[in-house]
């Protein structure tokens, strides 16, 4: 019994038939549902790696197979004569499910904010109907596959597909037939379904509306049935159609009663196909609802609710719930960008639904309204990759190393014919893309300030044009940040309270909670000590070119300014978000970008020119500007760009850019003279004597374009002393 179990482990995992087979039999009390067990077996396969510690071995555990047993005849019968799971869903439990949480969290109503030519299929009439809005209907989503040619609706086709019983079941999917079986078992008069909702052959002007829209049609939808098993739309929902759930497997062996264990919602969830593609990224994040199909049973899933609804096991907890990524963007990034695209140019289309709904306008892939945070990206060299090929590494001696570090090779991802994935966008880089946050203590969207003024390049009414980005675009007209400048301390106080009156203190989160207000002055006073120092382009206005102290600084940004934001505008000269045409043009003049390559953004900031040398057979990277050396970010440095513009273009030249200021948190190496006093002498001390750091980006030029191949930083005091000056680069 236990060989045809090592023979089945044995073709999963494709190990030798030398692999170690180890069997573990121990008395264990427990249930599983309705069943009751008092003895547990363990049957695991290792790797032939000879005799390993307790620990060690545990990592060569690539697979085993988990039985539970009993000895008790009346159990025993109970395991081995009821079939488990049950072959079909149980459509009435759903159906309560539903109907309980529709009483007590989720008062569903249609909305009626939906693009125009909204289609749903109509389950009634099997076909595909406009509706206008509002319209109660569930979604579907699923993985495509590499079934491409199965039905999708088109332009030409879209008109015989509206005629009723048009969507017979020898044309459809198997999983859309199940999805509209369910949708009819359940009481559901429509389902959206992307392949046939969407007309899949329509200019992309209009296609775009409905993948900016991804995200108001997975919000609206009432429930979201999820293909979690099957890895293309052929598989379809098993228990509902063609694919009945196999039952696990039972056993009676010497007098024992054995059953296979179950596996739940968050094991099915690690291990299917569909959690780990890229488009279905959205359609979990959105969606309110769902309703997860395994090949044993079905999960039910409420945004508004701390658990989760199990066929078998009633109700457990819920560990994952995407929608909390829903405030930060780099983490949204990560999870992305560590899923799989059937094809990798996809990668902005799948992400434009979330960008769009969430954050608003983007520009490949970069959120307008915090673009001075989301333009730091690095790449996440120790988390799984989606790219098949294990990335090179690189040992390198790096300035400010005392030692060799490891630097991972940026895979280029490739773009669609005509089109581009720019340098200056983590959409160059197939590979798992995180934020430059070097403190997870810091609220960074408060503390970063933009020493660059950034600007896209567009067409309007047929002739080109270019827009500066506003720092303060997101911010709503009645926002006024001072409200939360003078929160922080009080509700500082009272969670520190909270903190005391417990008996066992998390300090990691007194530490936090010490940081956070300061940060928030800190932040300001940077902007004001960069502005005096020349760091921005405007004219220092007279309230500010003062000997004052730290608290006259403080309260003069907090009294003239709604926020931060909105004093680095006024710092940019662009009061209001606005920038006169006559510094457009002086900044960013008509004929750099008026014929510039898709893919181009225009950035005017303070830069440096730079030494960057490779040395002793490409092992060791110096770089240098006069007599500043800026420090790399490990996770940004783009070997393969730099190697190429050093050994094949003779004439590029290397600048660094001011991006940004922030507070410092846990960087080292600011000396003595780099110190920070007001009028008092009283000095500005933030864990390391230079509280302020300037993030730069390190660029290579050639023929007038210039391509990003780091990151870096340094003090503000020593990019002073250097004397930057204003310049506009062109990047690609």
């Amino acid at each position: 019994m236990f060989s045809k179990i090592a023979d089945r482990l044995l073709k999963g995992t494709g190990l030798s038939r030398n692999a170690s087979c180890i069997l573990t039999v121990r008395q264990r009390v427990g249930s599983l549902a309705d069943i009751k067990y008092d003895l547990e077996i363990i049957l695991s396969l290792r790797r032939p790696e000879g005799y390993l510690s307790v620990e060690k071995k545990r990592r060569y555990c690539t697979r085993y197979e988990r039985l539970f047993g009993t000895l008790d005849p009346v159990r025993g019968h109970n395991i081995v004569s009821i079939r488990r799971p049950q072959a079909t869903v149980d459509w009435a439990m759903v159906s309560e499910w539903l109907k309980d949480c529709q009483n007590r969290c989720c008062h569903v109503k249609p909305e009626n904010t939906l693009t125009s030519e909204f289609r749903v299929i109509d389950v009634r009439k099997r076909c595909i109907a406009l509706v206008p809005t509002p319209c109660e209907y569930a979604a579907l989503s699923y993985v495509w596959g590499a079934a491409s040619a199965q039905l999708q609706a088109t332009t030409e086709n879209i008109h015989r597909l509206s005629a009723d019983g048009s969507l017979s079941s020898d044309l459809l999917p198997q999983v859309i037939e199940d999805a509209i079986f369910a949708c009819s078992a359940l009481g559901i008069d429509y389902i959206w379904v992307d392949r046939l909702c969407i007309l899949q052959d329509e200019e992309p002007r209009k296609k775009d509306r409905f993948l900016n829209a991804m995200g108001e049609i997975y919000s609206h939808s009432s429930l979201t049935l999820v293909a979690l098993d099957g890895s293309d739309a052929d598989h379809g929902l098993t228990g509902v159609g063609k694919v009945q759930r196999p039952a696990y497997w039972t056993r009676q062996w010497q007098g024992i009663h054995l059953i296979s264990e179950f596996h739940g919602y968050h094991e099915f969830f690690r291990q299917s196909k569909w959690a780990s593609r890229g488009w279905t990224l959205q359609e979990a994040f959105f969606s309110p609802r769902l309703l997860f199909f395994s090949d044993t049973r079905v999960f039910y899933e409420c945004r508004h609710r701390e658990e989760i609804q199990d066929e078998i096991e009633g109700t457990v907890p819920k560990l994952r719930d995407l929608w909390r990524l829903k405030d930060s963007y780099s983490k949204v990034v990560r999870e992305l960008t560590q899923r799989d695209l059937t094809f990798e140019s996809d990668i902005l289309h799948a992400f434009k639904g979330i960008l769009h709904t969430r954050w608003g306008s983007g520009y490949y892939g970069l959120p307008l309204n915090i673009f001075s945070d989301a333009i730091l990206w690095t790449v996440d060299s120790d988390s799984k990759s989606p790219v098949s090929s294990t990335p090179a590494t690189y040992e390198l001696w790096l300035p400010g190393y005392d030692w060799t570090v490891t630097i991972n090779e940026h895979v280029a991802r490739h773009a669609p014919l005509g089109d581009v994935f720019p340098s200056w966008s983590w959409s160059s880089i197939n590979g798992v893309i995180t934020g430059n946050y070097t403190c997870h203590f810091a609220e960074w969207t408060k503390a970063r300030t933009s020493l660059a003024v950034w600007a896209i390049p567009s067409t309007f009414n047929g002739r080109p044009s270019i827009q500066p980005l506003s720092n303060a675009a997101g911010e709503p007209e009645v926002f006024d940040e001072r409200e939360e400048f003078k929160s922080p301390n009080e509700r500082d106080e009272q969670e520190m309270i909270d903190l005391e009156t417990r008996s066992r203190v998390d300090h990691s989160v007194q530490l936090h909670l010490g940081y956070r207000s300061k940060e928030y002055v800190l932040a300001r006073l940077a902007a004001v000590l960069a502005w005096k120092s020349g760091c921005f382009s405007g004219c220092l206005p007279t309230i500010l070119d003062i000997d004052g102290t730290w608290e006259d600084y403080e309260k003069l940004v907090s009294s003239n300014w709604r926020s931060l934001a909105q004093l680095c505008d006024e710092a940019h000269c662009m009061p209001n978000g606005t920038m006169s045409e006559q510094d457009v043009e002086a900044r960013f003049p008509f004929e750099m970008w008026s014929k510039c390559p898709v893919g181009s953004i225009f950035v005017y900031t303070q830069s440096l020119h730079l030494d960057l040398i490779l040395m002793e057979n490409d092992t060791r990277l110096h770089v240098k500007a006069g007599e500043l050396v800026p420090n790399l970010v490990l996770g940004s440095v783009n070997m393969e760009r730099i190697k190429r513009a050093r050994h094949q273009s003779p004439q590029a030249v290397f600048d660094v850019l001011a991006l940004s200021i922030r507070p410092s948190f846990l960087e080292d190496g600011a000396n003595d003279e780099d110190n920070w006093y007001d009028s008092t002498g009283t000095e500005l001390c933030y864990l390391h004597p230079d509280p302020i750091v300037v993030e730069l980006m390190v660029v290579e030029t050639e023929n007038g374009i210039s391509r990003r191949v780091a990151l870096a930083w340094t003090f503000l005091k020593p990019w002073i002393r250097e004397r930057p000056r204003f310049h506009t680069f062109h990047l690609v």
